[in-house]
């Protein structure tokens, strides 16, 4: 089942699918079992995987090691210090070469199949990013392990600074100050990035300096 643009019939996309591994190799592994699945019955124009992990996480050379044979699309993006999840999601998403780039928690535990909702929200609605999000979740802008960004958009996180699980409420402020049109997808998510008051105070800081400003 190629997927495209039902309304223009146009060429799929470009996709980078960039995986942290959030609960060890556990995760990663039926993760990925279930993403070369999907990719095998797909058909975007291009695809590159890239499952980001920290030089201290030796189960990631052995799981590239495992999974090449499978999927040559895979590779490993190996920084010298992985601080978390932010700088995971920071160091892999300027690495990614997709016009699309999905940024996909280990742990999230949703059905990758729901890609195509994402992406077709995002068509629909004119979209930079795609969240899948429980249907409650507010604010509406916050990454919850299941994301889809424009590549167009990807060169602001560079600007993000907080490397743990704050990151995803910096996100949201980087998107309310720049613009970001956001297209949401109700989807039950298990993973949870929580900032702390010293998040929210670095964030706060940061807003006054105008770091997040285009």
């Amino acid at each position: 089942m190629p997927l495209v643009d039902r309304a223009s019939r146009a060429t799929p996309p470009s996709l980078s699918i960039i995986l942290t591994p959030s609960a060890g190799a556990n995760e990663t592994h039926p993760t990925l079992d279930s993403l070369l699945e999907y990719l095998r019955t797909r058909s975007w124009r291009f695809i590159e995987i890239l499952l980001v992990a920290g030089v201290d996480e030796p189960y990631a050379v052995q799981t590239v090691r495992e999974y090449r044979s499978r999927a040559n699309a895979l590779q490993l993006v190996n920084p010298e210090k992985l601080r978390g999840a932010g700088h995971a999601i920071r160091v892999g998403i300027a690495r990614a070469q997709g016009e699309w780039r999905l940024l996909l928690d280990a742990n999230a535990g949703v059905a990758i199949r729901h890609i195509e909702d994402l992406y077709e929200n995002a068509l629909r609605e004119q979209a930079d990013l795609a969240i899948g999000a429980p249907a409650a979740a507010a604010p509406p802008l916050r990454h919850h392990g299941f994301t889809l960004v424009k590549a167009s958009i990807a060169p602001a996180f560079a600007c993000g600074s907080i490397d743990g699980p704050g990151f995803a409420a910096e996100l949201g402020v980087i998107g309310a100050q720049r613009g970001w049109k956001v297209a949401h997808t109700a989807l039950e998510v298990r993973s949870r990035f929580e900032p702390t008051v010293r998040d929210w105070l670095r964030i706060r800081a940061n807003q006054l300096r105008g770091s997040y400003r285009a």
